[in-house]
C-alpha cells in the first residue's frame, strides 16, 4: 500500500505515535502491531528517501510506499497458459503489487480438462495481485461418447492467491467448459454433443466424431451411417455446444455421431436436424435427447460454457457437469464494479 499524503502519522510500535496516531508507516515494513520501531530505522530511511545523518520527520513519509509494483502481459494466444508471479522481474515477497494483463483478442485456452485456460501460481501474503482481462479465457469442453455419460468441462481460470479480477471490458469473457451430452441408445448407440470449448462429440463404429472446433472457430458435424440415405440424425458442431446425434430415424439414418463444441463466445449451440438434440448456446445447458423407442434413443446436446449438458434417451445416459469459470482453491476472487456479466460457470 502507499502512506497517506496527509494527516498524522504513526509507527507500528511503542518508540514514538500516540493511540491515536494511525500506523500506516510500520505497516510498510511490515512489522507485527507492538514491535518497537525508531524513525532512525535503517529500512524507514530508505522507504522516506533520508540520507544517513539527515533528520527523519513524519512528513517525509508522506505518499511513500515500500512496495514494488510488477505487471506480467499476455499479447499473444497460449494454450495451457499459465503463470507463478514470483518470476515477473522485480517481484518482492509480501511486498508486490501484481498486474497480470491479458490482452484484447488473445485466447488462453486449455487443451485438456486437466488444465484451466489460464493457472495463477506464486504470491505471497502481502502481496496485492490483480487479473485484468480483455481477451478470452477458457476452458476446455468435455467429450462426448456412444451409449455413455459425456465428460465434463474444465476450469477457465485457476487462482494460487486472492486476486481482483477487471473483467469489465465488453469484448471481455471467462467461461469454464461444457459438459458433454450423454450418448444415446443401446443396439445403435448415438453420441453425445461435446461441450463448449473443443470438446468431442461422442461417435462409434459406425460414425466418426465430430471435432470440437479450434479458438474463434465452431466445431465440426458429425456423420450418419448405416442405410446412410441421409445425414439428418448426425449431430451438428456449434460456436458453442455441439448437438447430440440420433440412433434412429425414419429417413434411412440409424446411427449419428455427435457434434463438436466451438470455441467462441458468447456462442450459439448446434441443432440436430431430426428430433432437436440442441447443444447450449451462451451458458445454457445441453438439451436432453428425445426417447424415439427401444433400443434407439437421441444423444444430449454438449453445454454451453460452463453448463451441462443433455440427457440421453432411453438408456439414460447424464451428461456431463459444466466447467467452472473461476477455481479459488481455496483463495478469493474480488471483480471490479461487481462486473460477472460476461463469466460463465461457477466460480467456487
Amino acid at each position: 500500500m502507499t502512506i497517506e499524503s496527509s494527516g498524522t502519522l504513526g509507527l507500528n510500535g511503542t518508540c514514538t505515535g500516540g493511540s491515536s496516531a494511525r500506523n500506516q508507516i510500520g505497516a510498510e515494513i511490515p512489522v507485527t502491531a507492538g514491535t518497537a520501531l525508531c524513525l532512525n530505522n535503517s529500512t524507514l530511511r530508505t522507504i522516506s528517501g533520508t540520507s544517513s545523518g539527515t533528520t527523519v520527520s513524519f512528513s517525509t513519509f508522506y505518499g511513500k510506499s515500500n512496495r514494488s509494483s510488477v505487471s506480467y502481459t499476455f499479447s499473444s494466444s497460449t494454450a495451457n497458459a499459465s503463470l507463478n508471479v514470483t518470476s515477473i522481474s522485480g517481484y518482492s515477497a509480501g511486498k508486490t503489487c501484481v498486474t497480470i494483463n491479458v490482452n484484447s483478442g488473445v485466447y488462453l485456452y486449455a487443451t485438456s480438462t486437466a488444465n484451466a485456460g489460464l493457472t495463477l501460481t506464486g504470491g505471497t501474503t502481502g502481496d496485492v495481485i490483480k487479473l485484468v482481462n480483455n481477451g478470452y479465457i477458457m476452458g476446455q469442453g468435455g467429450s462426448g461418447v456412444a451409449g455413455g455419460a459425456g465428460g465434463a468441462g474444465g476450469s477457465g481460470l485457476s487462482l494460487g492467491f486472492n486476486t481482483t479480477i477487471n473483467n469489465t471490458n465488453g469484448s471481455a469473457y471467462i467461461g469454464g467448459g461444457g459438459g458433454a451430452g450423454g450418448g444415446g441408445g443401446c443396439r445403435f448407440p448415438a453420441g453425445g454433443g461435446g461441450g463448449a470449448g473443443g470438446g468431442n462429440g461422442g461417435g462409434n463404429n459406425f460414425g466418426p466424431t465430430g471435432s470440437g472446433g479450434g479458438i474463434g472457430a465452431s466445431g465440426t458435424n458429425g456423420t450418419c451411417s448405416i442405410s446412410n440415405t441421409t445425414s439428418i440424425s448426425a449431430g451438428r458442431g456449434g460456436t458453442a455446444g455441439g448437438s447430440g446425434g440420433s440412433s434412429f430415424s425414419c429417413c434411412g439414418c440409424y446411427v449419428g455421431s455427435g457434434g463438436g463444441g466451438g470455441r467462441v463466445f458468447p456462442g450459439v449451440g448446434g441443432v440436430t436436424p431430426y428430433c432437436g438434440n440442441s447443444g447450449g448456446s451462451g451458458s445454457g445447458a445441453g438439451t436432453n435427447g428425445q426417447n424415439i423407442r427401444s433400443p434407439y434413443g437421441n444423444g444430449g446436446g454438449g453445454g454451453g460454457w460452463g453448463a451441462a449438458g443433455g440427457t440421453s434417451g432411453y438408456y439414460i445416459h447424464t451428461g456431463g457437469s459444466g466447467g467452472k469459470a473461476v477455481q479459488l482453491n481455496g483463495h478469493t476472487a474480488t471483480f471490479t464494479s461487481c462486473c460477472k456479466v460476461r463469466v460463465y460457470g461457477s466460480i467456487a
